[in-house]
């Protein structure tokens, strides 16, 4: 599990509408975890559409795959059709699923920050 507590270190970071950061994950193993919302941290009011929320899973998502990649990992994300219905007493919703492998080639010079390497 400890590739997710790394990488989860990174993406906690990622924005969120109103820094409601509504997302939750749950390792399955060292290469799997899925992706839940918590309707409870949902924008009901604001975001009755819940586009906030499928952005925001989005954005938290490509945070995981950057710091994936920069520990010379790939990360894919499959979604999973989940009615939302902004209950704050139903369970978390399961959203994703995320999946990682080893790169097959290195990345010379990969690092977490955007700033160039030396």
């Amino acid at each position: 599990m400890q590739p997710w507590v790394d990488l989860l270190d990174y993406a906690r970071w990622a924005p969120s509408p109103h820094n409601t950061q509504p997302w939750k994950i749950k390792p399955l193993s060292g290469s799997e975890a899925e992706l839940y919302y918590d309707p409870r941290r949902l924008l009901t009011v604001e975001d009755a559409e819940f586009r906030f929320l499928f952005v925001t899973v989005g954005i938290f998502h490509e945070y995981l795959k950057i710091a994936a990649r920069a520990r010379g990992l790939d990360l894919e994300l499959q979604f999973v059709t989940h009615e939302i219905t902004g209950d704050a007493d139903e369970p978390p919703g399961r959203c994703g699923c995320c999946s990682g492998s080893a790169i097959a080639r290195s990345l010379p010079g990969a690092s977490g920050s955007r700033l160039p390497t030396s």
